[in-house]
């Protein structure tokens, strides 16, 4: 466990709705994934709460990924939260810098969080770069196995690039930012995750359906959710 755990916990649960990131749900294209997607459940979900996982590079699609995740957990009757890497950074970690030991306290926190979410009855989606493995296992084992599904979003770097909604590539790449994922520091790829997506090539709808049927039928059917 990280150094300063405790007093990081005691730290998250000072405060929990800032770290829902706004919501999106007038976006025609996400309201369109979750009605459209064959995954999603038509009767009350079984509470089961878990944690989805979503990492990958900086604009590989997570935040859009969660929120259209939010809304098919939401229609299924199921309580839900995401953590969005950018809102966790702004409310729960605002202390932290960018250095291997601080994007390590960061992921504990939301680790820690996911868990409390899941205690409570909610559903926890964290959607953060998360780029150490070692992180991402301990994450895993704060949250417990049976309620941890890693989805790693694996879209190409060049891809991020070309998206960039924030400058931030091209700011890493003038050496403004240091410790940049994907360009000054490392991304970890996950060697087994539960689930794997490219958003280059695979829609919203197309992650969200395959997300819901893993959920219904797949390692977590032992959460007891019901048949679509």
């Amino acid at each position: 466990m990280c150094p300063g755990t405790h007093g990081s916990r005691h730290h998250a649960r000072r405060r929990l709705e800032p770290l829902v990131a706004p919501a999106v749900g007038r976006d025609a294209r996400l309201q369109r994934a979750v009605r459209d997607h064959p995954g999603t459940p038509d009767k009350g979900m079984t509470p089961s709460p878990s944690t989805l996982w979503l990492t990958g590079l900086s604009a590989a699609g997570k935040t859009t990924l969660a929120h259209a995740l939010a809304q098919a957990l939401t229609a299924a009757g199921a309580a839900c939260r995401i953590l969005d890497g950018d809102a966790v950074r702004q409310e729960l970690s605002r202390d932290l810098g960018f250095s291997r030991a601080d994007r390590s306290e960061n992921i504990q926190r939301v680790a820690d969080r996911c868990r409390q979410l899941n205690e409570a009855g909610s559903w926890a989606i964290a959607a953060v770069i998360s780029p150490y493995r070692e992180d991402r296992e301990r994450a895993r084992q704060t949250v417990g196995e049976p309620r941890f599904l890693e989805i790693h979003l694996a879209t190409p770097l060049t891809v991020c690039e070309r998206r960039d909604p924030k400058g931030l590539y091209r700011r890493a790449r003038a050496g403004e930012i240091a410790h940049f994922t994907g360009i000054s520091d490392v991304y970890e790829a996950p060697q087994h995750p539960d689930l794997r997506f490219d958003t280059a090539t695979q829609s919203v709808a197309e992650c969200v359906a395959a997300t819901m049927a893993l959920l219904v039928a797949g390692p977590m059917a032992h959460h007891d959710l019901p048949d679509a």
